[in-house]
């Protein structure tokens, strides 16, 4: 079966979302934006269509839930003061993008844009230690407030179905069973729009697969979050 860009075939993309998922009351936030990403991927390359992404990805949790992501991996280990700096001013540009103005590509196409020209930080520590062994406590880095999980979409754009096929439904939080990654975040001067799309890491405190790493170093950093 041919696999839509973002990982997901299109016999699933137009299944209602409340069917294919069940509800958690608990994900970790580097698992939450994955799905979160994916859930809002755009079916279509028309300004409406970038139009319902910005709006599910921008009104919830993303953006809240993408610097815990971040802040997770520092504390953990993961990510030292000047990979955070450099992946936090590259989230800044990517999100101004995509939540103000007009946007002309889904998120994942205007964060690698960025993150491939955007200068290294210079400063700031590049030791990298797990301030917190053994610990997975999500409250570490992460206390949820606001809309959790996809945005509202209102407007023309409403009656559009993307990844999810809930365009209307707003907030959800809950999880596909076999989640597809969307964009990615490497380790060191690699890249990260979520934790790069393509490898399987553990979030065992959820017991699902979260594709938030490209090295197999990080599969350990899962643990965590």
């Amino acid at each position: 079966m041919v696999t839509h860009s973002n990982g997901v075939k299109p016999a699933l993309m137009f299944q209602s979302a409340t069917q294919r998922f069940p509800p958690l009351t608990s994900l970790s936030p580097c698992a939450h934006i994955e799905y979160i990403e994916t859930m809002c991927w755009p079916l279509g390359g028309d300004p409406i269509h970038f139009d319902g992404h910005a709006q599910c990805m921008c009104k919830g949790s993303f953006f809240a839930e993408w610097h815990a992501c971040q802040k997770c991996l520092y504390i953990h280990g993961y990510r030292s003061e000047r990979e955070s700096s450099f992946y936090n001013n590259v989230l800044s540009s990517a999100s101004e993008q995509l939540c103000t103005g007009t946007p002309t590509a889904p998120f994942r196409s205007l964060f690698a844009q960025i993150e491939s020209s955007a200068a290294r930080v210079t400063t700031g520590a590049t030791v990298k230690s797990d301030l917190y062994p053994g610990n997975s406590d999500i409250g570490l880095y992460y206390t949820a407030s606001g809309p959790q999980g996809l945005g509202k979409v209102t407007g023309d754009a409403a009656t559009l179905s993307m990844a999810g096929g809930l365009a209307t439904a707003g907030p959800i939080t809950s999880v596909p069973t076999e989640p597809t990654p969307a964009t990615g975040q490497r380790q060191g001067g690699a890249t990260g729009s979520v934790p790069q799309s393509g490898r399987a890491a553990i979030a065992s405190s959820v017991g699902l697969v979260s594709l938030i790493a490209v090295s197999m170093t990080t599969l350990a950093a899962a643990v965590f979050l």
